[in-house]
């Protein structure tokens, strides 16, 4: 009985001490200077890219398509950084 008590007091003090905040609260307001209406137009127009490694390859072939079905801002677009070259290439057209 001892045990479970000792078991069930460390994880609870240890999912406490999990949920202490670092840094500033983000209150969902942007912070410094605000963004105007044509930047977040120009942003929502264009594709947004996201460049991964090698390393990052198989989590974005099992995930890629949920973080793109929950990313609702722009297109999204998952790349390999060996093909870079070709979306830095356009930046009018996309978003890093």
């Amino acid at each position: 009985m001892k045990r479970i008590f000792a078991l069930t007091t460390l994880l609870f003090s240890l999912s406490a001490i999990s949920q202490v905040a670092v840094g500033k609260l983000n209150d969902g307001r942007l912070r410094g200077s605000s963004v105007d209406l044509e930047t977040m137009m120009k942003f929502k127009s264009r594709t947004t890219v996201y460049f991964y490694s090698e390393t990052e390859a198989e989590f974005f072939a099992e995930y890629g398509d949920q973080l793109k079905k929950e990313w609702s801002v722009t297109p999204l677009l998952f790349v390999p950084r060996e093909e870079a070259e070709e979306y830095l290439s356009k930046p009018e057209k996309f978003n890093f």
